[in-house]
This record gives structure tokens, sequence and C-alpha cells, in this order.
């Protein structure tokens, strides 16, 4: 388990996240926002949070394409 750390978001860069999140499933949506913030410290730049959120959507594609084989 990862330690929790603060992540400062723009009020923009919140509404990208949780307009991403909504996309998916209830039950993904925890490891999702987890991805994001591991791969992010502090106030990141606008491209650091969409290669964030572009990681975590491979990652979430990724292992829903594992569980349904």
């Amino acid at each position: 388990m990862t330690r929790a750390h603060a992540l400062a978001l723009t009020d923009a860069q919140l509404a990208l996240v949780k307009c991403h999140a909504a996309s998916l499933p209830v039950a993904l949506r925890d490891h999702f926002l987890r991805d994001i913030a591991d791969c992010l410290r502090g106030a990141p730049s606008d491209g650091a949070l969409m290669a964030a959120i572009n990681l975590a959507l491979d990652r979430v594609h990724a292992f829903q394409q594992g569980v349904s084989r």
C-alpha cells in the first residue's frame, strides 16, 4: 500500500479527473484515482496530469481485458 501524500489540483484539473473517473465502472474508480495520485506530487502541471490520467486509463483497460478473458 502506498503512503498518502498531498496533491494540489486546480479546479480545471480536478474537473478533468472527475470526468474521466465518471466514465469508468464504479468498481474501477478507486484504482484509477490511486494510479493518478501515485504518479504525481505537489501541484502537477497540466501535462503531467494528462500523462498520469492516460497511464491510469491504460492500466484500467488492460486490467479489464485481462479479467474478461
